[in-house]
C-alpha cells in the first residue's frame, strides 16, 4: 500500500500551523523507520492538494480544526470534515473538505485514494507563528497519533510467506 502523509497548515495563523509542526516533529522522530512513506508539507495548499494523492492507496492529513470543545488529537475520516467548519473562508483558498469533495467528483479512478485524517483542535489563529511551547502536549499527542495510524497499515497488510 502507496502512503503519503500531508502536514497541512499556515505558519502565518498561529495554531493553523498545528498540522506542519506535527508532521515535522513525526518525520524527526520516526522518518527514519518508515523510508517506504511519502511526506509532504503544504502551506495553503487548496488544490495543490490533488496532485499529491496521485499515484498513492493511503494519504494521512494532518491539519487545525475548529472544534473548540475538544482538547485532544482527533480521528477523522474524510465524511467528518463538514461537521468541523467554522463557516469562515479557510486559509487554504480552498478548504481540505471542498478539495477533497472535489476529487470525488472527478471522473472514477481505478484505485480511489483511502483518507484518514488527524486533527488537532485550535485555540487561536490570530496573525504570528505557532507558540511550540504551548502545543507542546498537544503536538506529543498527534506525533503519537501519526505513527499509530502508519503502525495500523504495516499490521493490516497481508504477509508475503
Amino acid at each position: 500500500m502507496k502512503t503519503i502523509l500531508v502536514g497541512l497548515g499556515t505558519t502565518l495563523r498561529s495554531d493553523d500551523g498545528l498540522g506542519l509542526a506535527a508532521v515535522q516533529r513525526w518525520q524527526e522522530r520516526y522518518g527514519g523507520q518508515h523510508p517506504e512513506i511519502a511526506v509532504e508539507l503544504l502551506e495553503c495548499p487548496g488544490l495543490e492538494l490533488l496532485p499529491l494523492l496521485s499515484g498513492h492507496d493511503r494519504a494521512i492529513l494532518v491539519d487545525a480544526v475548529q472544534a473548540p470543545a475538544v482538547a485532544g488529537v482527533l480521528r477523522l475520516r474524510e465524511e467528518d470534515l463538514s461537521s468541523f467548519s467554522s463557516g469562515a473562508a479557510s486559509a487554504h483558498g480552498w478548504g481540505v473538505a471542498e478539495t477533497l469533495a472535489l476529487a470525488r467528483s472527478l471522473p472514477a479512478r481505478s484505485n480511489p485514494v483511502e483518507i484518514d485524517i488527524i486533527g488537532l483542535p485550535v485555540l487561536s489563529i490570530k496573525p504570528g507563528p505557532l507558540d511550540a511551547a504551548a502545543a507542546e502536549a498537544l503536538l506529543g499527542q498527534a506525533v503519537l497519533a501519526i505513527e499509530a495510524e502508519l503502525s495500523k497499515q504495516v499490521v493490516s497488510e497481508p504477509q508475503t510467506p
